[in-house]
């Protein structure tokens, strides 16, 4: 839930769509695994709070790829520096932090 607060903070800031995957489609309303505006070759920011692996962020940027988003950039706030960056970046990622704990 901090994440969706500061990608609604970001996404009033840059005057940019919001959107976000689903952890899991529900079978009411839109249906979507993904929610909010954009098209095919759109470029998508992944924001978080925190960053330890790599792993959950991976899983957010599973979706948006597979629906034709470009993902390259992912910004937390905190980085606690536990391999979190080295594992995006073995993917091909880069993480952005305002902050690290060590």
């Amino acid at each position: 839930m901090q994440a969706y607060r500061i990608g609604v903070a970001l996404a009033l800031e840059m005057e940019r769509p919001l959107i976000y995957p689903r952890r899991e489609v529900k079978e009411h309303g839109t249906r979507r695994a993904i929610e909010g505006p954009f098209r095919i070759g759109d470029v998508a920011l992944v924001v978080d709070d925190l960053i330890t692996r790599g792993d959950s962020k991976l899983e957010a940027i599973a979706p948006l790829e597979e629906a034709g988003l470009s993902v390259h950039d992912v910004v937390v706030l905190i980085d606690r520096e536990q391999g979190g960056a080295d594992d995006l970046s073995r993917r091909g990622y880069k993480l952005h932090a305002r902050a690290a704990l060590d």
